[in-house]
């Protein structure tokens, strides 16, 4: 199954630009969320997540990974993180 995962930051901005691209690419379901970027609680993303199975595909429009540096090298982390055995 091809799930999608779309967000927007404040009730004013539009997710329909991100569901017509999901909707392009193939999803059979679009979870869909209006939260806060600093807001480290996404509900949608976690039902999401517990409904992947092995061979799901997850698609998102849109991807920011915060890169932190340390003292020896750049450390990349993504918000989620999750394999499929």
């Amino acid at each position: 199954m091809i799930l999608g995962y779309a967000r927007v930051s404040t009730q004013e901005q539009s997710i329909d630009l991100q569901n017509d691209a999901l909707q392009k690419a193939g999803c059979e379901e679009i979870y869909e969320e209006k939260v806060s970027g600093k807001s480290r609680q996404r509900p949608e993303l976690e039902i999401c997540l517990r409904a992947l199975r092995a061979g799901d595909v997850l698609v998102v429009w849109k991807l920011r990974i915060s890169v932190i540096p340390n003292s020896d090298s750049g450390v990349i982390r993504s918000p989620v993180s999750r394999s499929f055995s």
